[in-house]
């Protein structure tokens, strides 16, 4: 058998919630550099470098969170190692999940009948896709520290053709998932 390794990097579309919270952060900056501000000139206290190095740290903390709502997902194979990194505003990188491809237990598309009947059980859900609509989506279940867990990612067939080489029972794909690409 040849070594196997395979990348990917997919960036995460913001949602809602990712927009609140951008939104939030400026208008909360806004507010706390105003107040500060005009303390200083209600109080009539020459506090004004303070201030102002004040509304410049929390001008870039701001910009600092609003960046770090920004995330991709590198998907990695080597041999049957499969892990999943996120990449936080393209600096900062973190392992969120690694296992073996010989220990998942199924592996099919997300629109498949195979999706829903394992949502049926107690299982713990996490979505690395990257939201974006375009891409069909992938999923496979493991068993981790007494917890059932489905991944979610964006659908690549050389992963699945990898997933089908290391554990062939447990994979679940026809050409009509790669037709949806």
């Amino acid at each position: 058998m040849k070594d196997v390794f395979i990348e990917k990097i997919v960036e995460r579309k913001n949602g809602p919630f990712e927009l609140f919270i951008k939104i939030m952060s400026v208008l909360s900056f806004l507010t706390v550099a105003a107040l500060l501000n005009s303390i200083t000139f209600i109080l009539r206290v020459n506090f004004l470098g303070i201030t102002i190095a004040l509304t410049l740290g929390l001008a870039y903390l701001t910009y600092r969170l609003i960046r770090s709502v920004n995330s991709e997902f590198e998907y990695a194979i080597t041999n049957d190692e499969f892990t999943i990194d996120r990449i936080v505003a393209k600096t900062k990188r973190k392992r969120i999940f690694s296992a073996s491809c010989k220990d998942f237990t199924l592996s099919a598309a997300v629109d498949s009948d195979h999706y829903v009947k394992a949502l049926a059980g107690e299982v713990a859900l996490f979505d690395y896709s990257s939201r974006s609509g375009i891409s069909p989506l992938w999923f496979f279940c493991i068993r981790q520290k007494n917890i059932n867990k489905i991944i979610i990612m964006d659908f690549d067939p050389r992963f699945v053709e990898v997933f089908r080489r290391y554990n062939p029972r447990k994979v679940h794909y026809t050409a009509e998932t790669e037709s949806n690409e």
